[in-house]
């Protein structure tokens, strides 16, 4: 993991601060237990009272050989810039890392923050 030294260091160093606010406004008030989608709405509240524009599972093509094959949805697109990825879980895997990445090479959007709720 790489350490940021200071908030110069961050990209959307300011986003990502309010964004990190948001996500301990929705866990303190909601506490632990909740599915996704409960976090993802109470997180999408907060950031909107923030002044944030805020997409909600907006879906990307995957391409493969030039077809597209399916379609990814991001849980929420902050100001066009950062993809947050909720999970409700106890511990961050390297496949929900992977997912994140996954999206920002779709999207084309390359900063990402992985929201992680208490597990049940």
């Amino acid at each position: 993991m790489v350490r940021i030294g200071s908030k110069r260091e961050l990209a959307y160093a300011d986003i990502s601060e309010v964004i990190i606010g948001c996500c301990f406004e929705v866990m303190k008030e909601l506490g632990s237990g909740f599915l996704e989608n409960v976090y993802k709405n109470a997180l999408f509240i907060a950031m909107k009272e923030r002044g944030l524009t805020v997409l909600v599972e907006q879906s990307f093509d995957v391409i493969f050989r030039n077809r597209k094959i399916g379609k990814y949805i991001a849980d929420l697109i902050v100001e066009n810039l950062i993809v947050v990825e909720l999970k409700c879980c106890k511990t961050l895997l390297s496949e929900h890392q992977a997912q994140v990445i996954r999206t920002c090479l779709i999207s084309m959007i390359r900063m990402f923050c992985c929201y992680k709720s208490g597990g049940f």
